[in-house]
């Protein structure tokens, strides 16, 4: 899989009993962070909790799938 070295190495250590996914949030306003999420392969999701809608253009959520990391790495 293309992305990060480092992070894509990172995730490689995942032990698959951890859970089947990873989901985040940051900022629209962090470029080289959605960068890095990515092009490890993190997605672009609806919010994961509940946030108020005015506040929903403050944050980006994404999620990783580790089944289909695996696929890719």
């Amino acid at each position: 899989m293309a992305g990060n070295p480092v992070g894509c190495a990172a995730l490689r250590q995942i032990d698959p009993v951890v859970g089947e996914m990873m989901r985040l949030d940051t900022g629209p306003g962090q470029s080289e962070a959605l960068s890095l999420y990515s092009s490890i392969g993190f997605r672009v999701i609806q919010p994961h909790y509940t946030i108020p809608e005015e506040m929903r253009v403050w944050f980006v959520f994404m999620e990783l799938v580790f089944a289909d990391y695996a696929k890719n790495a």
